[in-house]
């Protein structure tokens, strides 16, 4: 899995909602090296925060959808992680290319049922709501 998150607290929060699933992790600071990584090593998931500095969650996302962060990264899982829980957050996340979304700060319920719907992406199964 790739976090990227800016902000320390909430990056070892994160890690340990990961390391209670039993997930491997590397932490990217922002968008731009969120591409950089996702040109060196391949990856599952990618948890994206969606307000930092440099490069901005929205704009990773897009840019990962058009082949930045690498073509074999383009159909990643993404789940954006924000705090803001308006509507039309959500949809603009979704309109981006995001494939999920959790609110801050994460419930490991919400990161549990995240994961379903990732495990029955990935194994073609029709989704199920929690």
């Amino acid at each position: 899995m790739l976090l990227v998150e800016d902000n320390p607290v909430n990056q070892l929060l994160m890690q340990k909602v990961l390391g209670h699933f039993g997930c491997q992790w590397t932490v990217a600071e922002n968008g731009r090296i969120a591409l950089d990584e996702l040109k060196r090593s391949d990856y599952h998931l990618v948890l994206m925060d969606l307000h930092m500095p440099e490069m901005d969650g929205y704009t990773a996302i897009q840019k990962i959808r058009d082949g930045s962060g690498g073509e074999n990264m383009r159909h990643v899982w993404i789940t954006a992680l924000t705090a803001d829980a308006r509507a039309e957050q959500k949809e603009r996340v979704m309109e981006a290319g995001a494939n999920d979304y959790l609110l801050k700060p994460v419930r490991l319920k919400d990161m549990e049922a995240m994961m379903r719907r990732f495990n029955a992406h990935r194994s073609g199964e029709a989704p199920t709501e929690s």
